[in-house]
């Protein structure tokens, strides 16, 4: 592939097309870890349960629009899609194009419930749709979820789209739903759908499969956190041993849960005014496979088997127990491992996203090294596994896992390359995951 011409001005101008503001995303990472303590803290003073998920959704939901509020109000960033300078005079073929859009989104809608009930892997019943039944499904906190969704986006949808009618910068010729509407009506008509509409359907998909798995990774995360947290707390007249060791699951359950927390909230917050759109999807069987290898259900037959655990009545801290300050240097290394990967994770704001281009990153950890969250997470699981590797097989195995992320990683260069703004960022930070090494 033939690197993009860019101009020696472009590259002496420091983050020319970097689309990230950082304070976005230390408000989400902030929200969510200061929300979840006090949420845990005022549970165990008030009212020791079971966890609500109710009451993290309502955390992520004011996360998120903390983040939207700085993106719109403070960096505003949907000067680079509108201009609210210039309102279009809206006629007939606008109004028909809206209405377009909008059978776009109820058919998109149909149709993802439609699939989710095919893939027997969400165990969604259909058989009175007005009711789906998914109370058996692995799934079943984003199906409750995607009911409300369901109901709401079409109302906030016809809104939305006069406002882009009125005010977009972006060509008719691009806009997704159009595209989607042009493709629909072409299978109809049974004809083969242009290009562009299998371009925008590859964008939904990495939407329909990744926002399930979040959510359900998210809702998990924080009842583990609050299970951890509580017992941590209830440390005191326990060995240091043990409140080091909760203390290291607490941390470890909560890095995560601002982790999963930015990532769904970026797969949902995918809209050009916030300038968070999806540009290109990935295309390559490739790229798709080497990207759900990681996630369920195929991590569980792919890389799950590739990590090894920890043999039941085994843990680092019994295994390190006559050697406190060596349990709490690796726990230490561990934590700032993840802690990496969390930041990594935060440098998206609201643009976190597997198999897709929505803007270059280049502050944060992405000025050091073009792929920290898979260098740090690699790391910290070398960690976690070394006293239980048995063998030359396990670290095999767990080598071959770490091949997966390379991969990932050079399919996501190969995804960005076509963008000047990524090979001008390759010209500054030019190493993939060590600085000076490789």
């Amino acid at each position: 592939m033939p690197e993009p011409q860019v101009s020696s001005e472009t590259l002496l101008t420091p983050d020319p097309s970097c689309v990230q503001r950082i304070w976005t995303g230390w408000a989400g990472v902030l929200t969510v870890g200061v929300g979840a303590i006090l949420l845990v803290l005022f549970r165990c003073l008030n009212h020791p349960k079971i966890p609500n998920t109710v009451e993290y959704v309502g955390l992520l939901v004011a996360a998120g629009l903390l983040m939207i509020l700085l993106e719109l109000a403070v960096f505003r960033a949907y000067r680079h899609q509108f201009d609210f300078r210039a309102r279009r005079h809206l006629g007939r073929p606008d109004h028909v194009d809206v209405a377009r859009q909008f059978a776009a989104v109820l058919i998109t809608l149909i149709l993802a419930w439609a699939a989710y009930a095919v893939f027997g892997e969400y165990a969604l019943n259909l058989n009175g749709f007005l009711y789906p039944q998914f109370e058996k499904s692995w799934y079943r906190p984003f199906f409750r979820l995607f009911e409300v969704a369901t109901m709401v986006l079409p109302i906030l949808a016809i809104p939305y789209l006069y406002l882009c009618a009125a005010f977009r910068r972006w060509p008719r010729e691009e806009d997704e739903m159009l595209r989607l509407w042009n493709g629909y009506a072409a299978l109809v008509r049974f004809r083969r759908p242009a290009p562009e509409f299998l371009a925008a359907w590859r964008s939904l998909l990495v939407k329909f499969f990744f926002i399930p798995v979040m959510t359900v990774f998210f809702v998990n995360n924080a009842a583990s956190f609050e299970s951890r947290l509580i017992a941590f707390l209830a440390g005191p007249g326990q060995s240091g041993a043990v409140v080091a060791e909760r203390l290291f699951r607490a941390l470890f359950e909560g890095l995560f849960l601002m982790d999963v927390s930015l990532a769904l909230l970026g797969y949902i917050c995918c809209f050009r005014l916030l300038d968070t759109h999806i540009r290109r999807a990935e295309s390559t069987l490739l790229g798709w496979a080497v990207a759900l290898a990681c996630y369920p259900p195929f991590n569980l037959r792919i890389t799950g088997l590739y990590l090894p655990t920890e043999p039941d009545g085994q843990s680092w801290s019994q295994l390190l127990a006559g050697i406190p300050w060596l349990y709490g240097l690796v726990g230490v290394v561990i934590v700032v491992l993840l802690a990496i990967y969390v930041y990594a994770t935060m440098a998206f704001g609201l643009r976190f996203s597997n198999l897709t281009h929505r803007g270059i990153l280049c502050r944060g950890p992405y000025a050091w090294v073009r792929h920290p969250a898979y260098v740090s997470k690699n790391l910290a699981w070398w960690l976690l596994a070394l006293p239980f590797l048995s063998g030359v097989g396990d670290c095999v195995r767990l080598l071959l896992l770490n091949t997966i992320y390379v991969l990932r990683a050079l399919t996501e260069e190969r995804l960005l390359g076509s963008d000047p703004a990524y090979f001008a960022y390759r010209q500054r930070v030019k190493w993939r995951f060590i600085p000076g090494l490789f």
